[in-house]
């Protein structure tokens, strides 16, 4: 499968800074601590967005005229905004479905 094909997988955040017109941003830098690979048509366009696929831990940066995956909700959102996200799921990764701390169903109970 290609890296494009893996970006659009579960779709992706479009995330805008005018930060990320700089390939060496704090965000492409923290994506990359968290894992984050570029794709290989990730250029430097000097664009404001990227796309980021949080299920695949890939991102694009933003290119004009170009959409690389469907964005959720189909709305920008922010780098703060991505975080706060990220932080989120991240504390379920690895988890089934249903486990919020060791066993099913336990969102109502202390960890």
């Amino acid at each position: 499968m290609t890296e494009q094909l893996k970006l659009s997988d579960y779709g992706c955040f479009l995330v805008c800074d005018d930060s990320l017109a700089n390939y060496d941003s704090e965000f492409i830098n923290w994506l990359r601590d968290n894992g984050f690979k570029s794709t290989p048509y990730s250029g430097n366009w000097r664009c404001n967005w990227a796309f980021v696929n949080m299920k695949q831990k890939l991102y694009a940066l933003g290119r004009p005229g170009v959409s690389y995956a469907q964005v959720v909700y189909d709305h920008a959102i922010t780098i703060e905004e991505f975080k706060i996200i990220y932080g989120i799921f991240s504390k379920y990764e690895g988890k089934e479905t249903f486990v919020f701390y060791k066993e099913r169903f336990d969102y109502d109970r202390q960890k």
